[in-house]
């Protein structure tokens, strides 16, 4: 709940102060209108959601969030940002200050960046706004106690006054709240605080005339503004006087005081120089090619983000990066990507310089510090960017692909920072991945599932990349060891029909009526019951639900186990048929018929007397015919087949810290996916003597493909050829190459689908006779095996 603005004026004090109040009263409304009477946003609510709904009360939700960065409010930044400029849009962003959503320094700062980059007439529309909420603001009497109202007074003040020059409200839009604010102050109406801020706005007008104090601004004016060291009244006259001269007269005389102020060896040694660079750039920035960099590091404690979350959409292959507060889940959830402020938080050190430099405030600061400018700072991972301003910027939505690309080869984020073009250092935050939704296809009304070629890489943290193969082309993403369990990629057949219903039954003949009584000895007879309701008919059976399609795994590891990789493979993986249409409705039997109506009685006159004689009973009505029986319900479809075509180790590359690779092994699962369990790893022995030692190569993926069978029985060395093709038994068809593509694995071309391996003869039988207990289909190769070397070629 947002806090609701104090509308309480102090009645002795603000006697007649009723035009006032309603000043208030509607601030506060449209403050909270942009809010709680509008619509709701969701939680994290990043600048791809606030560009997408472009609306002040959007742009207000936005930054009420931790992390939230002004640079959305500026509208010649790249990327996505705010861009509407209605008097609606300009009322809730004023609103958002006055009822304390807004947190005033963020609220300041995206003010001041909307006055800059906004059209005159924008600009000017939004300062209307903005004047009518500054008359509300000091005429609340609890900016005489409050300090957050105070700061929110002190945001809105700062903002008109140092408002970009040449920016100014309609004047006929303002001139009551001028004359309103002149008058409370001529008759005290204002505390004196207010007073004082009153005051102060009203001085800012005069100087936008050229006047101060009743008199015009002139150089001695400027020169008692220095004496008495008033930088702030100085930095009003530079931005606000009509005079160029005397507005850089103005700017000359703080850049001055800086100078003096400052406790840097370098600028005390080279004041002058320091002086007319400031004067022309703004900054005091160090040429890093005559003063090249040599060591650079971050205070991480200025460093608000302490870990990344990416939150995927596999079916539309974007991924959202969020922050987190460390290496697991923030409290409270993620939040949106702050920008990081790198002036005070990164430091170089450069040839010739004894104190370390940082990056360079914006130009308006005027800060004589040597600087390194925030052009010659770049991260080497696009997803990071730094602005002019000096402030770090993360890409909030990019291709899963590209995800994907940030963790493959670590499992933490490395982002390399380059100055000058030369990289100094690296920050590597943890990132996690946020489970993805499951995966699953399905086939049409009693159809089979699609079939479906997926590739599994486990490489330098415990999560797996996969990637996806099916109607829908192909799907990559990324899951956590600790989502296995619960994360699917499936395909399903196609749910069955359900059964048709049940005919109801025929309704009972109604009874026969009675005959009617006949006076004077014969009384109506009953009448006749009603028949029995047909019973309904069975529902019927359901239809059968649709085959599962057929699933093909690869897998491949770079470290960890690939046992465990394969058995979770076959947890997440799966192919299930579709659910049995459920059975038919039964018919609803009959209704009884109507039992038939008795027969009337008779009176008359036998010999003076009145006699009558009763009519008969109504018959009974039939029962009810019994409900059909429900259908049974449909047969579930079967599962299609699954096999795991490989599960390889991969040679690990050299990594950037100079730990070594990893060599390679192998873990040949069978065609159901269940891992051939071995309590000893296939190993390579060393050739015999007599037998050329073949040159080193990375072990090639050997696949299993066929029927689950016992392996044939492996002949004897003198049985082998010398020559020619092994025998069928170890012939092959030409592999697929793996859908996960590694970097650091040389990859044949497409058209030779092909892979080739040199081991000796003597490796190769080592290699083939695992152990005897191992079940597996057919060992493919590639084609004909021909002796090489001494060895065999297998190609």
């Amino acid at each position: 709940m947002h806090m609701r603005a104090n509308l309480r004026v102090s009645r002795a004090r603000r006697r007649g102060r009723a035009a006032l109040s309603a000043g208030t009263a509607l601030a506060a409304l449209a403050a909270l209108g942009a809010s709680a009477c509008g619509r709701s946003f969701p939680t994290p609510f990043t600048t791809s959601d606030l560009a997408r709904e472009g609306s002040g009360a959007a742009l207000t939700h936005y930054l009420h969030q931790p992390g939230a960065t002004a640079t959305v409010c500026d509208r010649r930044a790249q990327g996505e940002g705010f861009r509407g400029e209605s008097r609606e849009d300009f009322e809730a962003l004023a609103g958002g200050l006055l009822s304390g959503t807004i947190a005033p320094a963020l609220w300041q700062r995206c003010a001041m960046l909307m006055l800059e980059s906004l059209p005159a007439g924008g600009a000017a529309s939004l300062l209307d706004e903005l004047a009518h909420a500054y008359r509300t603001l000091v005429s609340r009497s609890a900016v005489e106690t409050d300090p957050a109202e105070r700061a929110r007074l002190e945001a809105l003040h700062k903002t008109l006054l140092f408002r970009p020059r040449g920016t100014a409200p309609h004047p006929e839009a303002v001139a009551d709240d001028v004359a309103k604010l002149t008058a409370a102050l001529d008759k005290g109406r204002l505390g004196p605080i207010a007073a004082r801020y009153g005051r102060d706005l009203l001085l800012d007008i005069d100087l936008d005339r050229g006047v101060l104090s009743g008199a015009p601004v002139t150089v001695a004016t400027l020169d008692a503004l220095a004496a008495r060291k008033d930088e702030l009244l100085l930095r009003r006259v530079a931005q606000r006087v009509p005079d160029a001269t005397l507005r850089d007269e103005a700017r000359r005389r703080v850049v001055r005081l800086h100078v003096a102020a400052s406790e840097s060896p370098y600028v005390r040694a080279h004041r002058d120089e320091a002086q007319a660079r400031v004067m022309a750039e703004g900054r005091n920035a160090v040429d890093l090619g005559q003063h090249p960099p040599t060591a650079g590091w971050v205070d991480e404690e200025r460093l608000r983000v302490r870990g990344l979350l990416v939150r995927q959409n596999v079916w539309k292959q974007t991924s959202t990066l969020l922050a987190v507060g460390g290496a697991g889940r923030a409290p409270g959830g993620p939040q949106v990507l702050p920008s990081i402020e790198l002036r005070g938080a990164l430091f170089v050190r450069a040839t010739g310089f004894e104190e370390p430099l940082t990056v360079c405030a914006p130009p308006d600061a005027l800060d004589v510090t040597p600087c390194v400018l925030p052009s010659e700072v770049r991260p080497a991972i696009p997803i990071v960017q730094v602005d002019g301003q000096g402030l770090l910027h993360f890409v909030e939505r990019i291709a899963t692909k590209d995800a994907l690309k940030l963790v493959y080869n670590t499992p933490n984020l490395p982002l390399p920072i380059l100055v000058h073009e030369k990289e100094l250092f690296t920050l590597e935050w943890p990132i996690r991945f946020e489970r993805p939704s499951p995966i699953v296809f399905t086939g049409p009304t009693s159809g089979r599932g699609p079939d479906l070629r997926v590739a599994l890489q486990r490489r330098y943290a415990p999560r797996v990349l996969f990637e996806v193969n099916g109607p829908e082309g192909p799907l990559v993403g990324v899951v956590e060891a600790e989502d296995l369990d619960a994360f699917v990629i499936a395909t399903r057949g196609g749910a069955g029909p359900a059964g048709a219903r049940g005919t109801d039954g025929a309704r009972g003949s109604n009874g026969s009526s009675g005959s009617p009584g006949s006076c004077p000895g014969s009384p109506g007879t009953s009448g006749g019951s009603g028949g029995a309701g047909g019973s309904g008919t069975a529902g019927g059976p359901g239809g059968p639900g649709g085959r599962g399609g057929d699933v093909v795994v690869r897998g491949s590891c770079v470290t960890g186990d690939c046992a465990a990789l394969a058995k979770a493979a076959r947890s997440f993986v799966r192919s299930e048929g579709g659910a049995g249409g459920p059975g038919g409705e039964g018919g609803r039997g009959g209704q009884g018929g109507s039992g038939g109506s008795g027969g009337s009685g008779a009176s008359c006159t036998v010999n003076g007397r009145f006699t009558s004689v009763s009519g008969g009973m109504t018959g009974s009505a039939g029962s009810n015919g019994a409900n059909g029986a429900r259908g049974a319900n449909g047969a579930n479809g079967a599962p299609g087949g699954s096999r795991c075509a490989s599960i390889r180790r991969l040679e690990a590359p050299a990594r950037r810290t100079g730990r070594r690779g990893l060599d390679g092994t192998l873990d040949p699962p069978d065609l159901a996916g269940r891992l051939i369990r071995r309590r000893t790893s296939v190993s390579l022995p060393s050739p015999r003597a007599d037998v050329p030692a073949p040159a080193p190569t990375r072990v090639a993926r050997l696949e299993f493909h066929g029927r689950v069978s016992r392996l044939p029985s492996v002949p004897p060395k003198a049985h082998l050829p010398e020559r020619g093709p092994l025998p069928a038994t170890h012939r092959s068809r030409p592999m697929r190459p793996t859908a996960l593509t590694d970097p650091t694995v040389p990859q044949t071309p497409a058209t030779e689908e092909r892979e080739t391996l040199e081991i000796s003869r003597e490796s190769f039988l080592s290699a083939v006779r695992v152990r005897s207990h191992l079940r597996a289909g057919r060992i493919l190769t590639s084609g004909a095996a021909q002796e090489s070397a001494g060895g065999i070629r297998l190609k």
